[in-house]
């Protein structure tokens, strides 16, 4: 079994100019500002999805559409869509709870982030990019030994 070395990692990267190249406090930070303006954008999202099922069931639309009009179908897809809305909300309070942290280099954040960027890597293509970047960033060797030594100084 082979493991990454940092240096190997570090030489994926060589063709970039040493000004592009980050160091590490800028790049944990950059995510953890990414993942603060991501949290709202959840939160308006599963808002307006809790408003729209919310409308779609007092409008009676909803049972409608719903598998040749049976009035469970309905239900189901009102209890999908509700849970999605809750979910959102959810992961963007996580977002925003989890990106302040990063930034104040809390060790569970980082845990928190590389979760969130997992789960989210399915939200094409904002949330994908997002999550690529972050789990880069935060398996990059430097910020890994960071993050270790911060915990040990606390």
């Amino acid at each position: 079994m082979s493991y990454v070395t940092a240096n190997a990692v570090k030489d994926l990267f060589s063709f970039l100019p040493e000004h592009m190249l980050l160091n590490v406090r800028h790049r944990v930070d950059l995510v953890g500002t990414f993942w603060v303006i991501a949290g709202p954008l959840l939160i308006l999202a599963g808002i307006a999805i809790g408003l729209a099922t919310l409308a779609w069931i007092l409008s009676g639309q909803i049972f409608l559409m719903a598998s040749g009009g049976s009035a469970n179908g309905g239900w189901y897809l009102a209890t999908f869509f509700v849970i999605l809305a809750i979910c959102s909300v959810t992961m963007g309070v996580i977002s925003i709870t989890a990106g302040l942290a990063l930034r104040a280099r809390r060790g569970w954040a980082r845990a928190a982030i590389i979760i969130l960027s997992l789960i989210n890597l399915i939200n094409f293509p904002f949330g994908t990019g997002l999550s690529l970047y972050s789990l880069v960033v935060l398996f990059w060797p430097d910020v890994a030994v960071a993050f270790r030594e911060t915990q040990a100084v606390r």
